[in-house]
C-alpha cells in the first residue's frame, strides 16, 4: 500500500512542476558540445555531436507539445543527473556506446514513449514513473542493456513496461505495478532479463486478456535468476495469468523464483505456448498457490526439457517434452480436480 501511495504522490508531484516550469523554460535547443544545464529547459534538445557530455545539472528537460530529447547516429554521448520528461517521446537511435544515467524518466500522463535503439548503450540508475495513458520503454540494440533501474507503473498506462528488442539485456531491476494487465517485460530474440524483480498488484490486471509478468517473446531469449510476484486474473488454460510466459522457442527459464499469492483466480508459474519448442525450463521455485486452481508449470509447446524445478505441478498437455528430476513441493491450499 505504501508503494503505491508514493506512486500517486510522485504523479502528482511531476505534473505540478512541469506544468508550473513549462511557461518559465528557455528552449534546449541544438548540443554540439558537452554542457551542463544551470536551469531547466523546454524541448526538444537535439544532440548533434559525439563523445559530449550532457549534465542536467539536477534540472529538468521536457515538453507539452514536442519531442523531448532527440539523438540520431551519435555516439559516445553521456546524459546524466537530471529529470526528463516524456509527454514528448525520447527518441536515441543508431549510433554506439552512449550513456544514460541517475536520470528521473517521467511520463505521468497521456503520451511519451522511450526508444533506446543503440548499440552497446547502457540505461543505468533510472527512476522511471509510466502514468495514465503513458507509454513505456523500448530497449534494442546489440549490447544495450538497462540496470539498477526502478520503474513504477500506474495501472491505467498502455501497453508493456519495457520492450527489450533481440540481444539486449534487463539487469537487476525493480517494476511495481501493471499497465492495464500488460506484461512489465516484454524480450525479443536473444535478449536476456536476470536478476530483476517484478512487483505485481492485483488491482491492475485485465481480466478480458491474458497476461504474464515476462513474456518470452522472441527465439532464444533468457530469463534467469528473477523473482517475480504475482496474483492471478481469469481465464482458461494458458491464457490464465503466468509468472513467465515463453512464446518464442529455444528460451533458457533459470533459477528464477516465483511467487503466487489470489485465493479467488488462478495462476501460474511458468507456462509455455502451445506454438513454443526447444525450451529448457530448469531449476526454478514456484510457490504460494492460494488458489485450489493453481498450477506451478503449464507445458502446451513441444521438445522441450523440464528439469529440476521445485514445484506443486507440471502439467504436460504437449508432445514430445522431457519432465524429469522435479521435486514436487505442495502449495498452501488443496487443489481441485483439474
Amino acid at each position: 500500500m505504501l508503494a503505491r501511495q508514493i506512486v500517486l504522490s510522485l504523479s502528482l508531484v511531476l505534473v505540478l512542476v512541469a506544468s508550473a516550469d513549462a511557461q518559465e523554460r528557455l528552449p534546449c535547443g541544438v548540443v554540439t558540445s558537452s554542457i551542463k544545464l544551470t536551469a531547466s529547459c523546454e524541448g526538444p534538445m537535439v544532440i548533434a555531436a559525439d563523445n559530449i557530455t550532457i549534465d542536467l545539472g539536477g534540472y529538468y528537460v521536457g515538453s507539452e507539445d514536442n519531442d523531448s530529447l532527440i539523438m540520431k547516429d551519435r555516439s559516445g554521448v553521456v546524459i546524466k543527473n537530471g529529470s526528463v520528461g516524456m509527454r514528448g517521446s525520447v527518441l536515441i537511435q543508431g549510433g554506439r556506446n552512449n550513456r544514460l544515467q541517475d536520470l528521473v524518466l517521467d511520463a505521468p500522463y497521456q503520451g511519451g514513449g522511450f526508444v533506446l535503439d543503440s548499440q552497446n548503450a547502457r540505461l543505468q540508475r533510472i527512476n522511471f514513473f509510466m502514468g495514465t495513458d503513458a507509454r513505456g520503454l523500448f530497449i534494442g540494440g546489440k549490447g544495450t542493456a538497462v540496470s539498477e533501474s526502478t520503474f513504477r507503473v500506474a495501472c491505467d498506462a498502455v501497453g508493456e513496461v519495457l520492450f527489450l528488442g533481440s540481444e539486449a539485456i534487463a539487469s537487476r531491476n525493480t517494476f511495481f505495478g501493471a499497465a492495464r494487465g500488460n506484461p512489465s517485460l516484454v524480450v525479443g530474440a536473444r535478449a536476456r532479463v536476470e536478476y530483476n524483480t517484478i512487483e505485481w498488484w492485483p488491482e491492475c490486471v485485465n481480466r478480458e486478456r491474458p497476461f504474464a509478468a515476462v513474456l518470452l517473446q522472441g527465439n532464444g531469449a533468457v530469463a534467469l535468476s528473477n523473482l517475480i510476484r504475482i496474483s492471478g486474473a481469469q481465464g482458461e488454460g494458458y491464457e490464465r495469468i503466468s509468472g513467465i510466459l515463453a512464446h518464442g522457442s529455444r528460451s533458457a527459464i533459470k533459477a528464477n523464483t516465483i511467487v503466487m499469492s489470489s485465493p479467488e483466480v488462478s495462476s501460474v508459474g511458468i507456462v509455455v505456448s502451445p506454438e513454443s519448442s526447444k525450451n529448457i525450463i530448469q531449476k526454478n521455485r514456484i510457490s504460494g498457490g492460494d488458489s485450489p486452481d493453481d498450477v506451478g508449470i503449464y507445458v502446451l509447446g513441444s521438445n522441450s526439457k523440464i528439469v529440476g524445478n521445485n514445484t506443486d505441478s507440471v502439467v504436460n498437455d504437449g508432445t514430445n517434452n522431457v519432465i524429469k528430476r522435479n521435486v514436487v513441493t505442495p502449495f498452501a491450499r488443496a487443489k481441485a480436480k483439474r
